[in-house]
């Protein structure tokens, strides 16, 4: 089971156990007020729904919170590891612009500068090192069928949520700009 499977069941127990403990007060509450007056015809039966009706309507909102916690714990749980709220949904949408645009580069300055030197040997020593196979791809999709630039820039997405892209772009003579990206971070809501 994972740690996110136990969480849950944690929530479940922590409900439960709440729920039980405020029924079990319930019940000593009107028990203390049944031995504090007399008792008359009917009252016994009157009490019995009235303790009933106390625990059904704790069991329904705990049934209602029940069905709704994992939802809720589920979107915390993207919300914290999958991503941020408003992260745009295409890459396409962002667009490398002149301004944006650094110093020119060739393929051998660009893997040289992303050869990955890890000291404790996790990466592979390759240029961008786990994500060699993603750059090896742009390479031999695009090849040096025009000038590479690196680029930075800042991009506002759905919502005015700002990022900012960094990596490498290919300016081909058609016009077109295929790139790759090398960092991506949250910048905030755009003010």
């Amino acid at each position: 089971m994972n740690w996110f499977g136990a969480y849950l069941l944690l929530g479940l127990f922590g409900y439960c156990l709440f729920y039980v403990f405020v029924a079990r007060k319930r019940i000593r509450e009107h028990r203390e007020r049944q031995t504090d007056r007399e008792p008359r015809a009917g009252d016994r039966q009157q009490g019995a729904i009235r303790i009933l009706l106390g625990i059904l309507n704790h069991l329904v909102g705990a049934l209602l919170l029940l069905a709704i916690w994992p939802w809720l714990a589920w979107m915390e749980a993207r919300a914290r590891l999958g991503g941020t709220e408003g992260e745009p949904e295409e890459w396409s949408e962002f667009e490398v612009l002149d301004l944006f645009l650094l110093d020119e580069l060739t393929l051998a300055e660009i893997e040289l500068r992303e050869l990955v030197d890890d000291p404790l040997g996790a990466a592979p020593k390759l240029p961008f090192g786990h994500l060699y196979p993603n750059w090896a791809e742009f390479r031999q999709l695009h090849g040096d069928s025009g000038t590479y630039r690196r680029f930075s820039g800042q991009y506002v997405g759905e919502w005015d949520i700002a990022w900012r892209y960094e990596g490498y772009v290919l300016l081909k003579k058609d016009g077109t700009r295929p790139y790759i990206l090398t960092h991506r971070a949250f910048l905030g809501r755009n003010q």
